[in-house]
């Protein structure tokens, strides 16, 4: 059991949909009880993790014909790779304040990912067993140099999508549709 929830876990996936589960409960929570929302550092970057997966899932995995498992009528994979960061997009866009993010949040959003490679690859090596969530991350199948152009490959993707999360933002009416009026914050 320990052993199927560590891999659950250890899907990039399942890590930004919990992300944005807490993200958005936490808004909700600021909403009802006028309470300070989540940094705008965080907002963004959950986002562009939800972009991405829905990103990764489109071009590099290949969805299944016959998805294992349906949650509210739906493949359980589209909810989370196709529907989750489309509402995570929408959320970004229409709800939150924007012109808040400076362009070095681009480069620290990719600390997040870096961090998880390294921790696949670690987990990969001390224990075989659990496997590795993703075929192109799977250091025995394709080799260390291989893997090394996948994650520049990766980074150089997700930065220029985190470049593109900053210039959308300063793009947009500082208030599209606002839960609230608060002051500005620094990211």
């Amino acid at each position: 059991v320990a052993t199927r929830v560590l891999r659950f876990f250890s899907s990039f996936t399942v890590q930004s949909n919990v992300m944005l589960a807490a993200v958005l409960s936490w808004a909700g929570y600021a909403l009802l009880r006028h309470r300070e929302e989540p940094p705008a550092f965080v907002k963004g970057g959950v986002t562009l993790y939800m972009v991405m997966t829905a990103v990764v899932y489109a071009v590099v995995l290949v969805p299944p014909v016959n998805p294992p498992a349906v949650l509210f009528g739906l493949p359980a994979s589209r909810l989370a790779h196709v529907l989750l960061p489309t509402l995570a997009m929408i959320d970004f866009l229409l709800f939150d304040r924007h012109r808040r993010f400076p362009w070095k949040n681009a480069l620290l959003w990719l600390s997040y990912p870096l961090i998880y490679c390294t921790f696949i690859v670690i987990r990969g090596a001390i224990a075989p067993q659990l496997g590795y969530p993703y075929a192109f991350r799977e250091v025995p199948t394709i080799g260390d140099g291989r893997l090394a152009k996948h994650v520049a490959m990766y980074t150089v993707a997700l930065g220029v999508r985190g470049l593109l999360v900053v210039e959308v933002d300063g793009r947009q009416p500082r208030r599209v549709l606002s839960r609230r009026s608060q002051p500005d914050d620094a990211a």
